[in-house]
C-alpha cells in the first residue's frame, strides 16, 4: 500500500483548510470506497477518509444501484473511526466545528481524488492489460495475473462491476513504483461504461471473451450487435487486441485505414492497434489436459470451451510479454480461480466441480459446453439477480448433460419433471450412484462464503437459503 504525507498531498492538490492535523502526518490508506469487500481502513489508524458522494453523472449512468452519499452519516463514521483524518467539502464543516476531529476542507472532493489518481498514474511505469466480455472476465483476469506474476510485478484491480471511484481508489492506494502491469476486467452495464473506464486506464493489451445476451434492454443496448459495438471501445488505446474467431459478433470487427469498423460503422481511429483473432481449436483436450498451441500442456480447473479460451488468451498475452513457456505453464498449473467461483472439491464423498456463481442462461451454457464424456448437472439453488430466469432459455442447456438433478424446493424451475433428462430430487442420496463428472450449481454461494466448505454449505442450505426464499415470497 502507498504511504503519503499531508505535505506531499498539498503539493498535488489544493487544500483549503487543515484542522487538528500536522503537516508531518503520514497516511497509510486513502479510503474512498470499500474495495473488494475488504475493509483496508480498519488495519491502520493512519487513514484519510473521504466523506464521499456520487457525482450526478455517475448516478445517472448507473454505476451504482443506489447513489453513494456518506455526508448524512458523517458523525456516525467519525464515532466509529475517531483517530482517522477526514476529507470534507466546505458546506459540511459546520458539522465538525469545535470538535477534536482531524479533517481537511476542499472545494470539491472529486477534484482532489482526480488529482491524486493522476499523480500516481504519472509516477508509474506500469502498463494496463484489460479484459471484457459477457461471461468469464474475472476468471480470465485472475489467470492472466497468475501467469504474469511469474516474471513481473502485477496489480490486479478487481471488482464485480468496477466503477470510476473504485478504480481510482485502487490506483491511489496500490499502484506503487514497483508495479510493471495492471490487469483488470472492464464491465459494460450502461452503454458507455467501457469507454469511460478505458479513458481512465488506457490499456495497451486487451481481450474480449464473448458477446452474450446479458444486459440486453438496459440503456440503449437493444441487440447483441449493440453490446459488441460498445464493448469494442476497450480497444481505443490498445496496441494489441485478442479476439476469439468463433464469436459471430466479434468476427465482424475489422481495421481499415487505422479505423476500427463494426457492421460498417466507424468506432474510432487508433494508429497503433493490431487485431489478432485466436481459435480455441488451437487448444487440444486429452486425458483432462490442455495442449496449447503444441507448446505447453496444463491440467486446468475445468474443461470447457470458455476455459480453453481463457487459457489461450492468457497464453497469447504472456507470449506478447516475452514470458517463457516454462513460466507460463507454472503460472497456469498453480492457478486457482479467483473468488473460488468454480472449483474442484470433495463433497458428499464425491469429487465434484462446485459452481457457486450467480445463475444466468449464458453462464449455464458456458458450464454445459464442456469436454467431459459423462456429465451430470445438479442444481441446488437458482439466483436471478442479473436477469429474469427464463425456463425456455435454460431447457436447451440441459440437453448437454446425461442427467440434470434439480432439488424440489428450487425457485424459478416449475414443471420440469416432464423434461426427458431432468430428475427432481429432495436430498443427496442419488449422488452415491453417479459415476462421471458432477457439476454442482449453488447460485450465490461465494457471495456469502469466501471459499467452499461443506459445513458452510449446510449452514447456507438450512439458514440463509430459507430466509432468502421467504423474502422472495414477501
Amino acid at each position: 500500500m502507498n504511504k503519503i504525507t499531508l505535505k506531499e498531498i498539498e503539493k498535488i492538490t489544493k487544500i483549503d483548510k487543515k484542522v487538528n492535523i500536522q503537516n508531518e502526518q503520514i497516511f497509510e490508506y486513502i479510503r474512498i470506497v470499500s474495495l473488494n469487500n475488504i475493509k483496508y481502513e480498519e488495519i491502520t489508524k493512519n487513514t484519510l477518509y473521504f466523506i464521499i458522494y456520487s457525482e450526478k453523472k455517475e448516478n445517472n449512468d448507473g454505476w451504482y444501484v443506489n447513489p453513494i452519499d456518506t455526508r448524512p452519516y458523517i458523525k456516525d463514521i467519525i464515532n466509529k473511526y475517531p483517530d482517522f483524518t477526514f476529507v470534507i467539502e466546505t458546506d459540511l464543516e459546520k458539522e465538525l466545528m469545535n470538535t477534536q476531529t482531524k479533517y481537511l476542507v476542499v472545494k470539491n472532493i472529486h477534484h482532489m481524488i482526480n488529482d491524486l489518481f493522476h499523480y500516481y498514474q504519472k509516477k508509474s511505469h506500469a502498463k494496463t492489460i484489460a479484459v471484457t466480455g459477457s461471461v468469464g472476465k474475472t476468471t480470465c483476469v485472475g489467470l492472466i495475473e497468475n501467469v504474469l506474476k511469474e516474471k513481473y510485478n502485477v496489480l490486479r484491480i478487481y471488482s464485480k462491476r468496477i466503477t470510476p471511484l473504485g478504480l481510482k481508489a485502487y490506483i491511489i492506494n496500490f499502484l506503487d513504483d514497483n508495479i510493471d502491469y495492471i490487469v483488470t476486467e472492464i464491465s459494460l452495464f450502461y452503454h458507455d461504461h467501457v469507454k469511460i473506464l478505458t479513458d481512465l486506464l488506457k490499456p495497451e493489451i486487451v481481450a474480449i471473451l464473448n458477446i452474450k445476451s446479458a444486459h440486453l434492454g438496459v440503456d440503449i443496448l437493444k441487440t447483441q450487435n449493440d453490446i459488441c459495438f460498445y464493448k469494442s471501445f476497450i480497444m481505443q488505446y490498445a496496441k494489441k487486441a485478442f479476439l476469439p474467431s468463433n464469436d459471430i459478433y466479434l468476427s465482424r470487427l475489422s481495421l481499415k485505414n487505422k479505423q476500427l469498423i463494426y457492421n460498417n460503422k466507424i468506432l474510432f481511429t487508433n494508429n497503433n492497434l493490431k487485431l489478432e483473432f485466436i481459435n480455441i481449436d488451437d487448444v487440444i483436450v486429452k486425458n483432462e489436459e490442455m495442449n496449447i498451441n503444441n507448446e505447453i500442456i496444463v491440467k486446468p480447473f475445468f474443461l470447457s470451451n470458455l476455459s480453453k479460451l481463457q487459457f489461450l488468451i492468457a497464453y497469447n498475452i504472456a507470449k506478447e510479454l516475452n514470458i517463457s513457456n516454462e513460466l507460463i505453464k507454472k503460472g497456469m498449473d498453480t492457478y486457482v480461480p479467483v473468488e473460488n467461483r468454480i472449483q474442484k472439491k470433495t463433497a458428499f464423498n464425491k469429487e465434484i466441480i462446485f459452481d457457486g456463481d450467480i445463475t444466468t442462461p449464458d453462464r449455464l451454457k458456458e458450464i454445459a459446453y464442456n469436454n467431459y464424456e459423462k456429465k451430470y448437472l445438479i442444481i441446488r439453488k437458482v439466483g436471478c439477480s442479473e436477469e429474469y430466469m427464463d425456463q425456455n432459455k435454460i431447457k436447451p442447456v440441459f440437453n448437454f448433460f446425461d442427467k440434470v438433478y434439480i432439488f424440489e424446493d428450487t425457485d424459478y424451475f416449475d414443471n420440469l419433471d416432464k423434461e426427458k433428462n431432468v430428475v427432481i430430487v429432495h436430498n443427496h442420496d442419488f449422488m452415491k450412484d453417479l459415476t462421471g463428472t458432477i457439476i454442482y450449481h449453488y447460485s450465490g454461494y461465494y457471495r456469502v462464503w469466501k471459499e467452499y466448505d461443506e459445513k458452510n454449505l449446510n449452514i447456507y442450505d438450512n439458514i440463509v437459503y430459507p430466509v432468502l426464499k421467504e423474502k422472495i415470497k414477501v
